[in-house]
């Protein structure tokens, strides 16, 4: 089955990615990786959910090259949620630098998922996006700025 992520449709591979995800079987984990890069940004998107169902917290570095280097803006922002799922501590500076990005989805998403981290190094990044110009982000900003103090 997993040989069906190199297939030249991008629907089935993108299928298959997703139902690799829903088995939830860590052997899929490596297979699954190496279609980070496929050219298709849907296809992209189903293995990072599928890296997601599977949780393993040892992807987190896949997923910070992802984050600082696809140019899709769905994918970075489906990168950014799961990141927020897996928990892996060592994405917060990745998700901070993500408060910068040109889209303000991006950064809207990078707020809201630095909010469910217990960790202060993202509160001065979070006071800053609350100037936003993106009045989306600015209010994911104070919303998760205040979620933090409140419990830091």
């Amino acid at each position: 089955m997993i040989y069906l992520l190199n297939d030249l449709d991008w629907n089935i591979r993108r299928e298959m990615a997703t139902a690799l995800g829903n088995q939830g079987n860590k052997k899929a984990i490596q297979p699954l990786l190496k279609k980070l890069k496929d050219e298709q940004p849907d296809v992209r998107i189903s293995v990072i959910e599928a890296l997601a169902k599977i949780g393993d917290g040892k992807v987190a570095q896949n997923l910070i090259e992802v984050l600082n280097n696809d140019l899709d803006e769905g994918v970075r922002v489906q990168t950014i949620i799961t990141m927020g799922e897996i928990g892996n501590d060592i994405t917060i500076p990745s998700l901070i630098g993500a408060l910068k990005d040109n889209s303000a989805g991006v950064r809207k998403t990078a707020a809201q998922v630095l909010g469910q981290f217990k960790d202060h190094r993202a509160l001065p990044h979070l006071e800053k996006a609350m100037r936003d110009p993106s009045n989306s982000v600015a209010f994911a900003a104070k919303k998760s700025f205040d979620r933090l103090k409140a419990i830091l």
